[in-house]
């Protein structure tokens, strides 16, 4: 494989870091709770809630791969999979939002946006409480943000 196709990832695919996998049952955790109860409702009325997408806002997972530096959570495009995944054990349309805000909106904001407009736009959106405090790793993040009520 070329150097440029090459992925940073070092761990086989089924083997997760601790920073994965804490993020990974956070997320979890987040849908069961906080989604599953509301899935028939959503499917009924065919819209998801604004405070749902508030609540992604402030888990971190609308801004995963945003630097820290953006009021971003710093994470890994692998880490936006395994989001994804989660949530769509759950509910495929919150997946797909989360998703798309991920892949489409803020890949094109990272990659064609001017240091302005990367630096603005992301703070349009509701923040989470964590990207606003440096804190000693991923892993300690993903903890604080989904034990704030």
């Amino acid at each position: 494989m070329s150097e440029t196709l090459a992925s940073p990832r070092r761990l086989p695919l089924t083997d997760l870091s601790e920073d994965e996998g804490m993020f990974r049952n956070q997320v979890r955790q987040f849908a069961e709770e906080k989604v599953r109860p509301l899935v028939s409702k959503m499917d009924a009325e065919a819209r998801i809630p604004r405070e749902l997408i508030e609540a992604c806002f402030e888990l971190g997972i609308m801004g995963i791969e945003i630097p820290e530096k953006h009021s971003g959570a710093g994470g890994t495009f692998f880490m936006s999979i395994l989001a994804v995944e989660e949530l769509a054990r759950v509910d495929a349309s919150l997946a797909v939002l989360v998703d798309v805000q991920n892949t489409l909106v803020n890949n094109a904001l990272l990659r064609w946006g001017s240091e302005d407009q990367r630096a603005r736009y992301p703070t349009r959106c509701p923040r989470p409480a964590r990207a606003r405090t440096p804190s000693r790793s991923p892993a300690a993040r993903w903890t604080r943000a989904t034990t704030m009520s």
